[in-house]
């Protein structure tokens, strides 16, 4: 997983890599289920609403 932070933008990126690029794993798997949690948790904690946006 590699992780940019983009202060000066209020922007984030997530990049998640398989170890073994043969695997079959979903690799969007783990992005839907951070997408939901970021969400789910800036809502509770921070009031903030927004929208999840599929771009692919």
């Amino acid at each position: 997983m590699e992780v940019r932070k983009y202060r000066k933008q209020g922007r984030v990126e997530v990049r998640f890599f398989l170890i073994n690029p043969g695997e079959q794993y979903d690799i969007g798997e783990p992005v839907d289920k951070l997408a939901d949690q970021l969400a789910w948790g800036f809502a509770n904690m921070f009031d903030i609403k927004g929208k999840i946006v599929d771009v692919d």
